[in-house]
């Protein structure tokens, strides 16, 4: 049947034509201006409809369950399209919004099942509820940017509906899940949008993963909540805070990155998230309350600023292996964290503390071991200092590079770290504390750079396996016991700038050979050189004004000491009774002096020493050993000097030389022979 409208009429009033299934095809005058209610509802027969231009207004339910409507043409003077005005017309392919329509209405496209393709007005700011109910054909959806709002349930049942493209960065997707994104796989967010409103994807449930613009600053509650198939999602450096609910039962959720921008994160933020294994809390949330409740499968927690207030924050039934780890250079943490272990964050080595407006490196972790590197600033400040005891005990660590910014080494910083093999100390050091180095055996060897004001007291006690110091030109002084018991210490350069050496500096240092004290050294403190039992040799370039007490005293091997200057204040126990004491001529009376202190010494004039050790220096003859001086002490009497000198194949023709008169004796050592000679002044 086909319907033809007179041209004087200009409204089609409320059902006029409902029910009619025989009409195909219906011709609407020109003058129509209004479509009333229901007019044309459930007119199954009805394929196609032109809509002619003047047309102001489709009512409520106009084309209701017209089941074979194939397509319509709404034209552009229509400014309203009541509810339910196409409900129901199964056969419908496309619909053009017109540009002046500014609300779909409840229900109005409602089980249009063949739907595939909706252009959208530039005008629309709203969808009402049930709007797209059940429209299975739609796979894809533009929503532009004019939609601020889209009722609940609008896009229930649209099962095949994959990708959405959101072009309004102010759009109010509160009342809009769980049906919008029940089948959606794709979601696209505009890039100026600053808000994720509440539930504005919740039940994506095929959705994997969305990309979070940069914009975004807040995330509300349930934004995301029952996104069973999302796996991962990074959350934009510019967001503040993650509300409540708003991950709740992302049950595929695996990785999820929280920046640093974020200070808050809602109560069941992210509640049964129950694939989740790690998470990082950044330093900014100071408080968590019930956040990750049900997330049994955490077992790496990490937080990077102080411990916060938390209340409930991690289920009961959490991994029983679960570890929370923080760094420790912020407040508030103990071995447990809501009754879970703690432990260092594992790639934090170091503690530090602020003092004076720069860092002092004050712990290291547990397992620190190997080679290490102490940085040069933490957070962009210097770190200067490396604090008391700091690196104590230590005993893993094998190589330590300490940076040009470190300016102070404090009281026992490195004590008993027995693995340290090798240590760079910086020109930028200026102070080595007590015992900061203290019974570190396996050193080898070790510089002390210039700006060292003072080796501090024991700083290299007990330091077994030092073989070999250079003390950089600048150091002033070295402290008391600043290198006993170095005993594999066979050498040792103490530069023109040294004022003191205090007490058993090097007392008991076995390996020492020889040893010269220079010019600048003005006292040498008690038993500075005691029981260093194979040094041969002293010399002593300077005016010393003070020698303790056993300063070179139990040095069984010692030959002699020379000195360039005049007598120390006192010589009390200087040496024992085998070794002798070289002294220049004009020196000579300030040691045999009647005020001088020189027990059991054994002077001799360096005139004599020189021309003995000018004859025995001839032809190569090899491994001269001085031995006994006698004279009496305080004598200026005639000398002898006795040498030792091995048997050689060039000895015969050194006898040749006579320079002095000589008598010689052949003793046996061993299965050496040896001949003592005497040459007398």
């Amino acid at each position: 049947v086909d319907i033809t409208i007179p041209e004087a009429v200009t409204s089609i009033f409320d059902s006029t034509f409902a029910g009619c299934s025989g009409f195909i095809n219906f011709i609407i005058p020109n003058n129509i201006t209004t479509i009333g209610n229901h007019a044309f509802a459930k007119c199954t027969g009805l394929s196609n409809l032109a809509i002619p231009e003047g047309v102001i207004s489709i009512g409520e339910g106009v084309f209701e369950d017209c089941t074979g409507l194939i397509s319509v043409d709404i034209p552009e003077s229509v400014t309203l399209i009541g509810g339910w005005a196409f409900a129901g017309c199964t056969s419908i392919t496309n619909v053009e919004i017109p540009d002046i329509v500014s609300e779909i209405a409840e229900s109005t496209f409602k089980n249009c099942s063949s739907l595939s393709n909706i252009s959208f007005s530039s005008n629309i700011n709203s969808i009402g509820r049930d709007a797209f109910y059940g429209c299975t054909s739609l796979t894809g959806l533009t929503i532009p940017s004019t939609i601020t709002n889209i009722e609940f349930p609008a896009f229930y049942g649209c099962d095949n509906l994959q990708e959405i493209v959101l072009n309004n960065s102010n759009l109010n997707l509160e009342r809009a899940s769980p049906d919008f994104y029940s089948s959606v796989t794709e979601i696209n967010i505009p890039e100026d949008a600053t808000v994720i409103s509440p539930y504005a994807f919740a039940k994506c449930f095929n959705v994997s993963n969305i990309s979070i613009p940069d914009s975004i600053v807040t995330i509300e509650g349930y934004a995301f909540s029952n996104c069973s198939g999302l796996s991962n999602i990074t959350i934009p450096g510019n967001v503040s805070s993650i509300g409540n609910n708003a991950f709740q039962d992302c049950s595929g959720l695996t990785s999820i990155i929280i920046p640093e921008s974020v200070e808050s994160i809602g109560d069941l933020a992210f509640q049964n998230c129950s694939a989740l294994t790690n998470i990082t809390i950044p330093s900014k949330v100071s408080s968590i309350y019930r956040a990750f409740y049900g997330c049994r499968n955490l077992s790496e927690i990490t937080f990077l600023g102080d411990a916060p207030s938390i209340s409930n924050g991690f289920d009961s039934n959490i991994d029983p292996n679960a570890t929370v780890y923080y760094d420790p250079n912020y407040e508030g943490w103990s071995d447990t964290f809501d009754q879970i272990p703690t432990a260092w964050i594992e790639s934090i080595d170091f503690e530090y503390g602020l003092e004076d407006g720069n860092y002092t490196l004050v712990s290291a972790r547990n397992d620190l071991s190997g080679s290490i590197s102490i940085p040069s600033t933490y957070n962009g400040i210097p770190v200067t200092c490396i604090g008391e005891e700091a690196l104590k005990n230590f005993t893993g660590i094998t190589n330590v590079d300490i940076p040009n910014s470190v300016i102070s080494i404090k009281f026992g910083a490195f004590e008993s770290c027995t693995g340290l093999i090798s240590i760079t100390i910086p020109d930028s050091v200026e102070s080595i504390g007590h015992n900061a180095f203290g019974n570190c055996s396996g050193l080898t060897s070790v510089t002390i750079p210039g700006n060292v004001s003072s080796i501090g007291d024991s700083a290299f006690e007990n330091c077994s396996g030092l073989t070999s110091i250079l003390i950089d030109t600048g150091v002033l002084s070295i402290g008391n016991n600043a290198f006993r018991d170095c005993s594999g210490l066979t050498s040792v350069i103490i530069p023109e700038s040294v004022e003191s050496i205090g007490r058993n500096a090097f007392r008991n240092c076995s390996g020492l050979t020889g040893v010269t004290i220079p010019s600048s050294v003005s006292s040498i403190g008690d038993s500075a050189f005691q029981n260093c039992s194979n040094l041969t040799g002293v010399t002593v370039l300077g005016n010393l004004d003070f020698i303790g007490s056993d300063a070179f005293s139990d040095n069984n091997a010692l030959i002699y000491i020379k000195f360039e200057g005049i007598a120390p204040t006192s010589g009390s126990n200087f040496s024992n009774d085998n070794s002798y004491l070289i002294v220049n001529d004009e020196n000579e009376s300030s040691f045999l002096s009647e005020g001088a202190d020189w027990i059991n010494m054994l002077v001799v004039n360096s005139d004599t020493v020189a021309s003995a050790l000018n004859l025995v220096s001839r032809d190569n003859i090899s491994d001269i050993k001085m031995g006994k001086v006698n004279i009496l002490s305080k004598s200026t009497e005639k000398v002898e000097l006795v040498l030792e000198i091995e048997e050689t194949s060039d000895f015969p023709n050194w006898m040749g030389a006579t320079v002095h008169q000589h008598t010689i004796n052949l003793d046996a050592v061993g299965d050496k022979r040896f001949y003592r000679i005497k040459i007398s002044d």
